[in-house]
């Protein structure tokens, strides 16, 4: 696994969309497409229902305006389906992502931390900025950063 730390989120999103789009590129000039998913079982795709702490989210994010314009219910993607991927990018920005970036690197792989399966995947990059970083141990950082 590769885990890139930046600075802001304007660099973070550019970079990883900038190694997407590599990706993708790469994909359709070996086999001719590219197979994209962009969003966790027998069917790849589920159903949840988005508490109220996640439909506040969405609304302090400014994806919808107020709490009663977010949907209760999501289509997800199962853990089994993404990790099917030949790469996977993940990207968690911003301060309140700190204790689930930590979860997902410490300790063992766990449903409790849901993102550590991603330490299982041959070929995992995730971009962080400084904050979400902020919990992790600095060696693991720099371990990571180097594992290319």
């Amino acid at each position: 696994m590769i885990l890139r730390v930046f600075e802001d989120k304007p660099s973070l999103g550019q970079e990883a969309a900038a190694q997407a789009a590599t990706t993708i590129r790469a994909a359709i000039a070996s086999r001719g497409l590219a197979n994209i998913v962009a969003a966790a079982a027998a069917s790849p795709y589920l159903i949840v229902q988005l508490d109220e702490a996640c439909r506040n989210q969405q609304v302090g994010e400014g994806w919808f305006p107020t709490l009663a314009d977010v949907p209760k219910q999501a289509i997800s993607m199962s853990v089994r389906q993404i990790l099917k991927a030949g790469e996977i990018v993940c990207v968690a920005p911003d301060a309140r992502k700190a204790q689930a970036v930590k979860d997902c690197f410490g300790g063992e792989t766990s449903p409790m931390a849901p993102a550590s399966i991603l330490r299982t995947h041959p070929n995992t990059t995730v971009f962080l900025d400084t904050h979400s970083a902020s919990m992790l141990n600095p060696s693991l950082i720099a371990a990571c950063a180097t594992a290319q």
